[in-house]
């Protein structure tokens, strides 16, 4: 399992208590070993995947994906344990609400039931994969990942590499304090205070922008 904070600038669709809101921060949560045969389209709707009280959305199912689950949810407070849990079938988004909400959310946190795992959210200083679209997200998702060592001998280091002699290339994320610049390489962005500046505007040597404050009279 991992579990990765993003921004889709777009926004994207969460239910909160049955409602249906668009918001721009949430976490991409992928989760392995989940049983495709649960998910089959059937006359009921398959089971749906809950993060603390509020439902986000299935980017990938189990059924092709090898077991596999990529989910798009709310995002709860940094650095805290929530529950991700799996509803009855032929629960709709709107019935997660209210007493509703909290029997399914118990029955599925059963001690006999194994329905549901606790993750860990990200620390608040955690880099934030941001996206324009949840679109270009999901091309993100399809795209082949490739190890570093082929990222690397054609010159790349992280991101989408859209065209290269191995076609669509995904290098994954830069490490942590890294950002992943326009060329797709890793780079640790600087401050004001460590080229030392006082003022004015300035860049952080990964195509990013600064402000140094304004100089004291």
């Amino acid at each position: 399992m991992s579990v990765e904070p993003v921004r889709i600038m777009e926004g994207f669709r969460v239910w909160r208590d049955g409602v249906e809101v668009t918001i721009k921060d949430g976490l991409l949560i992928r989760v392995d070993g989940l049983s495709p045969m649960t998910f089959l389209p059937r006359a009921l709707t398959p089971p749906l995947l809950v993060l603390g009280d509020s439902m986000g959305e299935m980017l990938l199912s189990p059924l092709g994906n090898e077991g596999q689950v990529v989910l798009l949810m709310d995002s709860p407070p940094p650095d805290t344990e929530v529950a991700l849990w799996m509803t009855s079938e032929g629960v709709s988004p709107m019935d997660l609400k209210g007493a509703d909400l909290k029997s399914e959310q118990a029955r599925a946190l059963a001690a006999d039931a194994h329905s549901g795992i606790n993750i860990r959210t990200p620390p608040a200083n955690e880099p934030r994969a941001t996206y324009q679209t949840e679109q270009d997200l999901m091309e993100t998702l399809t795209s082949i990942r490739f190890s570093p060592e082929v990222c690397a001998s054609v010159g790349k280091e992280c991101g989408i590499v859209p065209r290269t002699v191995f076609g669509r290339m995904d290098c994954g994320n830069c490490r942590f304090g890294q950002v992943c610049t326009a060329n797709n390489l890793c780079c640790k962005p600087k401050t004001c205070a460590s080229q030392g500046l006082k003022c004015g505007p300035s860049t952080d040597g990964c195509g990013g922008a600064l402000d140094c404050g304004q100089c004291v009279k």
